[in-house]
């Protein structure tokens, strides 16, 4: 498999970098000359050196290559401060590198989107899909929808059959770059310690690697078989239920007391990637997880 990628260096993208960096798969990463890219060096990955304002760097990113996964995303401080370049990276960038993954002859190109697009749910009482409607708030969720509805666009006018959006909800559960970011390394650290540990609420997790494996399924899947939007994330379950598998992860004997309970949430449906074979772990993603921030932690 010869993926192109974007947004390697990101949170999720690490993990998609490590899915297609393997002795059978050839990944060509697209990153900024700031990032610090030595893991995929490390790993054998082929870099391009570039942004979404560059069109020879993503002319570059394409060619050649069975599939693009389009994973990044410009931000800073100040892009509210500066909508037109926001736009023009954002917006205008991955439309771009759709329109050079077709020149190239691509008939797979997989958006990560997010459930953000979702915006206001009309029913919570039932499963956002891929079928509920979008009414995004703010301006990632309205990128994300713009680039949503050229994709089925273009895989209608240019065959570009293998071409899918997918919606990542929730809490991205994965190690950060940037260990203090983390989503849960305060639960770990209080489980190393053996501290009590307060919760309240829900959460929505994603494992990355979940996330990685599923994009893998969809980059393999018969062109035909491929449906135009997928959501994707892990079941719901509560801080209570995410803290306790953190603890077991652990190995802790931290207790965990609930003190106040869960609100009202709007699942999500998986059913596409499931139908198509893929698999999400739940809670001993989780607990995997655990294990991985505390080996983390021990470098750091």
């Amino acid at each position: 498999m010869k993926a192109a990628l974007t947004g390697a260096t990101g949170f999720i993208g690490r993990y998609i970098a490590r899915e297609f960096m393997t002795p059978e798969d050839t990944l060509r990463a697209m990153v900024r000359p700031t990032s610090n890219s030595q893991f995929l060096k490390e790993g054998g990955a082929e870099l391009v050196v570039g942004d979404f304002g560059d069109d020879d760097s993503l002319r570059k990113l394409v060619d050649g290559m069975d599939v693009v996964i389009h994973n990044g995303y410009w931000h800073d401080r100040n892009e509210l401060q500066e909508p037109m370049k926001w736009f023009e990276l954002n917006v205008l960038g991955s439309l771009k590198l759709l329109e050079y993954s077709r020149r190239a002859g691509l008939k797979r190109f997989l958006f990560i989107s997010s459930g953000a697009v979702y915006g206001r749910v009309r029913n919570p009482e039932e499963p956002r899909d891929e079928l509920t409607g979008c009414f995004p708030r703010g301006g990632y969720a309205a990128y994300n929808r713009a680039v949503e509805v050229y994709v089925p666009a273009y895989r209608s006018e240019f065959d570009m059959t293998g071409s899918a959006s997918v919606r990542l909800c929730g809490r991205n559960v994965g190690v950060h770059r940037k260990i203090e970011a983390s989503a849960y390394i305060d639960i770990v650290k209080a489980a190393l310690a053996g501290e009590e540990i307060h919760v309240a609420g829900n959460d929505q997790p994603d494992c990355c690697v979940d996330i990685a494996r599923n994009l893998r399924v969809l980059a393999e899947l018969p062109l035909e078989r491929v449906e135009e939007v997928y959501c994707f994330c892990g079941d719901v379950f509560s801080m209570r239920e995410i803290t306790e598998a953190i603890v077991r992860g652990t190995g802790s004997k931290s207790k965990v007391i609930e003190d106040a309970e869960a609100r009202e949430f709007t699942s999500s449906s998986n059913e596409r990637i499931k139908r198509a074979g893929g698999t999400f772990s739940g809670l001993t993603g989780i607990e995997a997880y655990a294990r991985e921030l505390v080996e983390a932690l021990a470098k750091n």
